[in-house]
């Protein structure tokens, strides 16, 4: 497989192909201001790379590693602090809104602060809050406009404020780090260029931690290529960063390198995307065995932690669709049979005429109940998955039984097109990974002739709805954190950035 390199310009396109584009989602143009297509008038979206310095060269523990050997440092918890300057003049700019971001090379695993103090005056200005985040998850804050000129100036020091264990950010400069995943500071001048997101996706810009975050990106990805060929290269790219032609290697927990290990059920989706491109990897019957040892008697797959066996809505995508996919590439009609049982058993068990809950620890203990992106799970991955499976009592029952539950999500749909993240509690919030991952299972739905029109109708207002939430550069914001920090964090309205949701609105785009 070969490494393919990508630019990360950020370009505009003519008002004849917005109106082409947009109209393929059923925007009203007459909605959109007008000088938003008054290109060349205003000065165009700019990312500042940072260069760091202050760098703590003390070697990682033992055991312990950064994705790809991309270049990090850390954020220290005394002393000056990790510092980022720019060489150049703001005047020349004209910046409107001023972002600075990093991305985090650490799998945190609990509550972190970082205060951003100006190098020269010593003021606090910002803070950013990176609880429980995961691998390459860019995080940004607002420079206050009395703030910018110093920022240019003077530079800035990062410290830890809050948090005991350590803390790497990817620095860049050493021609592999995507520049959006370098400290930089975004210039957005509040004028959206169309399609950014989709430059994101279809790059290593949207390079995720291995396993669902990592599956998401691929399976839009493919759903794009399936459309256009040409992305094909890039769907490459990303398989490369973690298989060579025998092996797969990935950043685990706690930044634990592992080496054709499979840690669990909740990473297989990689494995059927790899069968697309190279199916005689070695890999892929790794991940068949895993399944097959990790089935019950029944044929239902599950985790196990502590001595006890967890079901969790999230294996309908990460189980039940590989394998699908799978049996159906390779012609084992055993691996359909685990496909299906491991579905039914979640409709079987967590979802209900009003809920859905995202895991049971079986037989009885159930937990986030109409937790939005826990709906996602089931919703896409029955959306995947029976298309694929043979005609008979098995594929009627789930069927019927994915139109129940569409009904319920679609009635507590909000005006906006959106949900909250307990799509049933108002107190919980917008949340916007959920709601992109439940349009797009809707649209993809309908296209496979599982839904009716509601279900498109839906998807379109959604994908409309999603809009003031994408940054000028094609990062979607106001999503929840991934899910480390348990319910409460879900529910606390702590909002972030995760690019695997670029790939929920990959299929979603490709739905449509």
């Amino acid at each position: 497989m070969e490494i393919i390199r990508f630019s990360k310009e950020i370009t505009t396109y003519p008002r004849r192909e917005w109106v082409k584009k947009m109209a393929l989602f059923g925007i009203v143009l007459s909605a959109v201001p007008s000088n938003l297509f008054a290109i060349g008038k205003k000065k165009k979206n700019q990312w500042l790379l940072a260069t760091v310095s202050n760098k703590n060269n003390n070697p990682l523990p033992i055991n312990k590693s950064i994705p790809f050997d991309w270049n990090y440092a850390e954020i220290p918890s005394d002393g000056e602090g990790l510092k980022l300057t720019w060489s150049i003049n703001e005047k020349d700019l004209g910046v409107k809104n001023l972002y600075l971001r990093i991305s985090s090379a650490t799998d945190i695993r609990e509550d972190v602060s970082i205060t951003v103090v100006l190098a020269k005056s010593r003021m606090v200005i910002a803070k950013f809050k990176m609880d429980f985040a995961h691998y390459f998850q860019p995080f940004q804050i607002l420079i206050q406009p009395e703030y910018q000129h110093q920022v240019f100036s003077e530079g800035v020091f990062l410290t830890k404020t809050i948090g005991v264990k350590p803390l790497w950010i990817l620095i860049g400069n050493d021609n592999k780090t995507p520049e959006i995943l370098s400290p930089h500071l975004f210039l957005s001048n509040s004028f959206k260029e169309y399609n950014q997101w989709k430059k994101r996706l279809l790059s290593l810009d949207s390079i995720q931690t291995f396993g669902w975050m990592e599956g998401c990106v691929l399976d839009g990805i493919y759903d794009c290529l399936k459309k256009d060929g040409e992305y094909s290269k890039v769907f490459i790219t990303h398989l490369n960063k973690y298989f060579d032609q025998n092996n797969f290697f990935y950043e685990g927990y706690n930044n634990e390198k592992l080496e054709n290990i499979i840690n669990n059920v909740e990473s297989l989706l990689p494995f059927a995307m790899l069968a697309k491109a190279n199916p005689n990897h070695p890999a892929i019957q790794k991940a068949i065995d895993f399944c097959i040892y990790n089935a019950d008697e029944n044929g239902n797959i599950t985790d196990e932690k502590n001595g006890k066996r967890i079901a969790k809505t999230e294996e309908c995508y990460t189980v039940s669709y590989p394998l699908a996919m799978l049996s159906t590439q390779y012609n084992r009609p055993e691996l359909m049979s685990l496909s299906i049982s491991t579905l039914k058993y979640r409709y079987q068990y967590l979802e209900s005429d009003s809920q859905v809950y995202q895991r049971m620890i079986i037989p009885k203990d159930k937990y986030f109940s109409n937790w939005g992106r826990g709906i996602v799970w089931l919703l896409l991955g029955s959306v995947k998955t029976i298309p694929l499976l043979p005609e008979g009592e098995d594929k009627e029952w789930l069927k019927s039984e994915l139109k129940k539950t569409v009904e319920m999500v679609l009635s507590l749909q909000q005006d906006n097109g959106l949900w909250y993240c307990f799509i049933n509690d108002s107190k919980t919030g917008i949340e916007t990974s959920g709601s992109a991952g439940i349009a797009a299972a809707l649209a993809y739905g309908y296209k496979n002739g599982l839904l009716n029109k509601k279900s498109k109708e839906a998807a379109h207002k959604t994908w409309e709805g999603l809009s003031p939430y994408i940054t000028a550069d094609g990062l979607l914001t106001v999503s929840s954190q991934v899910n480390k920090g348990g319910e409460i964090l879900q529910r606390d309205g702590f909002r972030v950035i995760s690019n695997y949701t670029l790939g929920f609105l990959g299929i979603l785009e490709s739905a449509i």
